[in-house]
């Protein structure tokens, strides 16, 4: 095997791991929003639950919908 080979090869090896890295910071960041979008819209539902269950409010509110 020639050197200049080898040092292409582990300059291969420490792109490809580089790249894997990145792919899975951004994999995690998407998943964070993912996650907060969730919450937000449990939030959202939770809060018109609560005026479907206030005396005379949310009359038209389906939660079945």
């Amino acid at each position: 095997m020639c050197v200049d080979c080898a040092i292409e090869s582990v300059m291969s090896a420490q792109a490809a791991s580089t790249r894997t890295q990145i792919d899975v910071a951004l994999l995690a960041k998407g998943q964070d929003v993912a996650q907060a979008q969730g919450q937000v819209v449990v939030e959202m539902l939770n809060s018109a639950a609560q005026i479907g269950k206030a005396l005379g409010k949310g009359g038209q509110f389906d939660a079945t919908a």
